[in-house]
């Protein structure tokens, strides 16, 4: 409540409560809000899922929702636990408050499982020696670092995504973007695979084009890369 009260002058209206007891719909009505914000907040309750789902009579017609969530993965923390460490904080990645922990894969779970399908993610990044948990460089062997840091979610400290309602005739479409999301995601894994045996790390990024048994060229046609 102390908190809340820093935010009165900046709301129309203040509800101060447990968002898994609470009655939403009946505190502010259905179809009431064209966006709902979920910032860092379903890592500290019991059941994210219905604490993701219960709020969804809230939005309007085209309302959406903005997630954000930590990633329990990134290189420092795979760094720390290598060394036998996962020691909670007041704040940040490992917050002693946090009761559930996700992964990119479980945090997409989690939106379809409230029956939402995330139609942009995004991140927020940390290299592995620039988050809130301790850890000397030295201590590591330099390529034990390079294969942690050749995963593309060992920079990311935070998922932010936006996530729409899927049902009735949406589900076909819901459908669709999460398998895009799923073939961008796998995409980015094998580039950084590609990136790490060709030599490449985060100051020295390899780019290029991987043919994944597209048409073959007719015989006239020039010799290049493809």
């Amino acid at each position: 409540a102390e908190a809340a009260e820093k935010a009165r002058p900046h709301l129309d209206r203040l509800v101060v409560g447990d968002v898994e007891q609470l009655d939403l719909v009946g505190e502010f009505g259905p179809g009431e809000f064209d966006v709902l914000i979920f910032a860092d907040v379903l890592e500290h309750v019991k059941n994210p899922v219905d604490a993701r789902r219960r709020p969804r009579p809230l939005l309007a017609d085209g309302g959406y929702a903005v997630v954000s969530i930590p990633n329990v993965a990134p290189g420092s923390v795979r760094l720390a636990l290598m060394r036998g460490r996962f020691e909670y904080r007041p704040l940040g990645l490992l917050d002693d408050t946090h009761l559930r922990f996700f992964t990119r894969a479980s945090f997409e779970q989690l939106i379809a499982d409230a029956g939402f399908v995330a139609v942009d993610i995004r991140q927020t990044t940390a290299g592995a020696f620039e988050t809130e948990i301790p850890l000397q460089r030295a201590d590591y062997p330099d390529p034990v670092v390079a294969e942690v840091e050749a995963d593309p979610e060992s920079s990311t400290y935070q998922f932010v995504a936006r996530v729409e309602p899927v049902d009735g005739s949406g589900s076909a479409l819901g459908d669709v973007l999460a398998e895009r999301n799923r073939e961008v995601y796998a995409q980015r894994r094998l580039l950084a695979e590609i990136a790490r045996l060709a030599g490449g790390g985060p100051n020295h990024p390899v780019v290029g084009v991987l043919d994944a048994g597209g048409p073959e060229l007719p015989p006239s046609a020039p010799c290049g890369p493809r």
